[in-house]
């Protein structure tokens, strides 16, 4: 079933008023031009002004002829000082992906009305940062936090002293067996197995399942999971699916990690011919950003989308209806993520007693001109 993509001023919109809802861009603060924000989003300047105009009609900014546009002070319903401190911890900026902003606009939506505030982290993708920051939300006067693991598992040691503290803390996107705290997660494995229909359904009979590196975690596993359920319920051998990772293991994903986009792209020019020539018909990328990566590196390989082999990601990211050609994908609900982890994690601060709660968020099939 294909959806529609949310209208790109909306984006902007959701993106400026979650900054300013959670104290990043402070009371006063002069905005992005129209100009700037054209550039920054790569929209037209009817785009970016509608977005300012919105912002300025919920009066979260004014806009001053001549001058720019500024921040106003947020409303948020009450002393500041007597809400609950929410420590929201991302492996970067908020800003920096679709799935960091809508978790964020979610938890702040929800915590803003039920006495809670966040306070904002990112490791900037260091694991060393990563578990500092992790314990500092805990000793520096947090009430609870909500932890975004980054792509390598670290924290582990921290998490099970919180849980043996009972202190209050919900794990997002990811979990770790035999720790036992709250978790909020997509359906990953009904959202593969959502997708390994349509891909089966195309007549897609030898399916690279593609990720970064050769580690299958608990997202990763859960979508091949997922993938591998579609092919047993169609009767067809296992080796229908195969997996392939980007890098050879962490130590070779963070050396290049300055560098990512380039080193990723010039390794899947070399390699999708020779994947083609092995079979495959069809790749499931982990996630939408990899999926892009594989438009560009086809492109320079000489390949088509879907002519050569169809292709699919996971995330249904702003871009993803605008690559060439536009993704197959899956939608993740980001935002009842984000507004789940933060009403769970405001009960357990609220009630030390509640019980651990793993909530899992239902992933759509958005289905484009790639596969």
């Amino acid at each position: 079933m294909s959806h529609p993509a949310p209208a790109l001023y909306k984006t902007i919109y959701e993106n400026i008023k979650t900054r300013i809802l959670t104290g990043e861009l402070a009371e006063n603060s002069r905005l992005p031009t129209e100009a700037e924000l054209m550039t920054q989003y790569g929209v037209s300047r009817i785009t970016a002004k509608r977005a300012l105009d919105e912002l300025q009609n919920d009066g979260l900014i004014r806009r001053q002829r001549g001058s720019g546009s500024y921040v106003n002070a947020p409303q948020t319903g009450g002393d500041d000082r007597s809400r609950r401190r929410i420590g929201l911890l991302l492996p970067s900026p908020a800003w920096d992906t679709i799935s960091h902003m809508g978790i964020l606009q979610g938890a702040t939506d929800y915590a803003l009305r039920h006495n809670g505030r966040l306070v904002l982290f990112h490791s900037n993708r260091s694991e060393q940062a990563e578990q500092q920051l992790l314990m500092q939300a805990w000793t520096d006067g947090c009430d609870g936090v909500l932890y975004y693991p980054g792509p390598v598992e670290t924290g582990r040691d921290i998490l099970l002293r919180m849980a043996a503290y009972r202190y209050p803390v919900v794990m997002l996107d990811k979990t770790m067996d035999g720790v036992p705290v709250s978790t909020v997660v997509s359906d990953n494995a009904g959202g593969a197995r959502a997708l390994g229909d349509h891909l089966l359904g195309r007549g897609c009979r030898h399916i690279l399942y593609l990720s970064s590196g050769p580690d299958l975690g608990a997202t990763i596993g859960d979508r091949y999971l997922g993938l591998c359920r579609a092919v047993a319920a169609a009767g067809l051998p296992a080796d229908t699916v195969r997996t392939a990772g980007l890098f050879a293991d962490k130590q070779d994903l963070f050396a290049n990690v300055e560098n990512y986009d380039e080193v990723a792209i010039r390794r899947l020019t070399d390699r999708l011919p020779v994947w083609l020539a092995q079979g495959v018909d069809a790749i499931f990328a982990l996630n939408d950003n990899l999926a892009a990566q594989i438009t560009v590196a086809a492109k320079a390989a000489g390949l088509s989308i879907p002519g050569d082999f169809a292709l699919a990601g996971f995330d249904d990211a702003t871009y993803a209806p605008y690559t060439a050609p536009p993704l197959t994908t899956v939608r993740q609900d980001f935002y009842a993520m984000g507004h789940r982890a933060a009403r769970q994690v405001l009960r357990q601060i609220e009630n030390p007693e509640t019980p651990v709660d793993h909530a899992v968020i239902p992933a759509a099939l958005v289905v484009r001109e790639s596969a």
